[in-house]
């Protein structure tokens, strides 16, 4: 994935959204990625996978019992864990 600062995306902005139909492009600012420019076509893809992958998840929870349901991991506390990146 290439990469530019805020200034070299904002300063090429075509070039940028040329460069974005191909890869997505990494936006950093202040040495901290801020952003990710991608096609929409790109974009698109991933938001069907994304919703496809959690209408799977659940399908397979409304098909679990009760006991594995009590199994598992307090919502709460499972998406805390996941914006915290434990589970990359």
């Amino acid at each position: 994935m290439e990469s530019l600062t805020a200034n070299q995306a904002k300063t090429n902005f075509g070039s940028m959204l040329l460069k974005a139909q191909v890869e997505p492009v990494q936006i950093s600012k202040n040495g901290r990625q801020v952003a990710v420019v991608m096609s929409a076509e790109q974009y698109e893809a991933l938001s069907k996978a994304l919703s496809r992958s959690l209408r799977e998840s659940a399908n397979r929870v409304q098909t679990m019992s009760e006991q594995q349901l009590n199994q598992l991991a307090d919502s709460d506390a499972f998406l805390n864990d996941l914006a915290a990146g434990r589970y990359d």
